[in-house]
């Protein structure tokens, strides 16, 4: 049972005016918009890709690599977001205002230092990450320049997070999925004039679509800090300056989840490293199924943070049975969201790997090994569905350590040997059977946070 070491609070079952659980009905209202709002999110990559794709394979390898390479410091923000989250809404849930404006405040200052110093150094490094992750030839300048604009960009992503994270931790479902949605919105004209010089804008080519992402997401992420300004949390620019005592709160709860991300990335930079060796259409074809694949992880996300939000608010409300019919609920709609993305995926794969890489960027090489990828891991997807609501709904309940745990076990224990075992030696080879251990292994997830829910200890778990 982990703790974040906070002052003395009152006991679950003690009484406090303003108490708000979260009831199980309140779930899929609450949740649907998340779900496409965070679904929304996915979508910057998936856009960017379609755009670029008419300017051939090198340029969906450069824009693949760079998503990727970003995602290892979203995930550190994350586990930053996660953690404000299970701190916020307990707050929130025990009627503790000034406490949750707080914890808002210390959460997007966090954010702003982490955008920096996390940003930095990929942009140092860029071209030996670039060649690192199999761009060569043709595709090395665009990719460096990608990863540059993404990862000194990399702060307005985490403001739009971090704003998105607090507004949902308050009770808000919409709003975050407003601000998402939104960015995607702007995202694509941007993106479009940026790549081919429409307008006013310069024509900047593949790199036009990275800058299109940070500019978007700078826009919308500072429509959530002014949303947090307008809420009940008053949030001002003047405000108290960084608070040790919190910021350690946070960082206790949101390190191990970063930890816990970056145990999820690992297998997914390693499988980008396996469709390298194959050359660039394999990387193509892998690029494009991996953004696919995590448009659908990013939705049933959605489903987890509405676990995350209801289990912080029912535990610090003294409700911990209504915590637990709210967090079941969610379990089956992201299990069910993610079965449904798994079957699509399959029937259709042939025709979205060409719709994302149109044009020169869809070779018959590309389809066949994004096509390939898709099939495979979709008989996975009901249980990633599971798995990642369950663990984002024990973290909320403050439990962060046991989930990194759990994941550290079977995904560097088990998937990433498995993947590397099974991995193709070379072009003439096919990478089906790394796939395949991919899709086990999420099954063997699943089963492992069902038995841990179903154990009941995160009820218990403080923050």
């Amino acid at each position: 049972m982990e703790a974040a070491a906070p002052p003395p609070r009152p006991s679950p079952g003690a009484a406090l005016p303003g108490r708000t659980p979260f009831p199980a009905s309140r779930v899929l209202p609450f949740g649907l918009p998340l779900v496409i709002g965070m679904g929304g999110h996915a979508l910057f990559n998936l856009v960017d890709l379609w755009i670029v794709g008419s300017l051939g394979e090198a340029a969906l390898v450069a824009v693949t690599i760079a998503s990727l390479v970003n995602a290892v410091a979203m995930v550190v923000l994350q586990g930053v977001s996660d953690g404000s989250v299970a701190l916020l809404a307990r707050r929130v849930g025990e009627g503790d205002r000034e406490g949750a404006a707080a914890a808002a405040r210390q959460g997007i200052l966090l954010a702003l230092l982490l955008g920096v110093l996390l940003g930095v150094p990929p942009f140092l490094a860029a071209r030996p990450l670039a060649a690192a992750f199999g761009a060569s030839g043709e595709a090395l300048e665009p990719t460096v320049e990608c990863l540059r604009i993404m990862s000194l960009g990399s702060v307005t992503m985490f403001l739009l997070m971090q704003a998105g994270a607090s507004l949902r931790a308050l009770g808000s479902g919409k709003a975050p999925a407003v601000l998402l949605v939104g960015a995607n919105l702007l995202n694509l004209p941007l993106a479009l004039g940026l790549v081919h010089g429409w307008g006013p804008l310069p024509r900047l080519g593949v790199a036009g679509a990275c800058w299109a992402t940070v500019l978007a997401r700078g826009v919308f992420a500072a429509a959530g800090l002014w949303l947090l300004g307008t809420s009940d949390l008053r949030l001002r620019a003047g405000g108290p300056g960084p608070d040790a005592r919190i910021m350690g709160a946070l960082l206790r709860l949101g390190v191990p989840v970063a930890a816990q991300w970056m145990v999820r990335v690992l297998p997914v930079l390693a499988a980008l490293e396996i469709a390298g060796r194959l050359g660039t259409a394999a990387s193509a074809g892998y690029g494009i199924g991996s953004r696919l694949d995590q448009f659908a992880i990013f939705a049933a996300a959605g489903w987890g943070a509405a676990a995350a939000t209801a289990v912080g608010q029912g535990l610090g409300a003294g409700d911990p049975r209504g915590a637990a019919r709210a967090f079941l609920r969610a379990v089956i709609l992201g299990t069910l969201t993610m079965a449904a993305a798994g079957a699509a995926f399959r029937l259709w794969a042939d025709a979205l790997i060409p719709l994302v890489g149109r044009g020169g960027g869809a070779s018959p090489e590309v389809v066949a090994r994004g096509a390939e990828y898709l099939r495979v891991v979709a008989f996975g997807y009901p249980a990633l569905g599971a798995a990642l609501v369950l663990s984002m709904g024990i973290s909320g309940a403050g439990n962060v350590k046991t989930a990194l745990l759990v994941d550290a076990a079977v995904l560097l224990g088990v998937q990433l040997p498995l993947l590397l075992l099974l991995a193709p030696s070379g072009p003439g080879d096919s990478p089906e059977r790394a796939w395949w251990a991919l899709t086990g292994t999420w099954w063997l997830l699943a089963a492992v946070y069902a038995v841990l829910a179903a154990a009941g200890r995160w009820k218990s778990a403080r923050v």
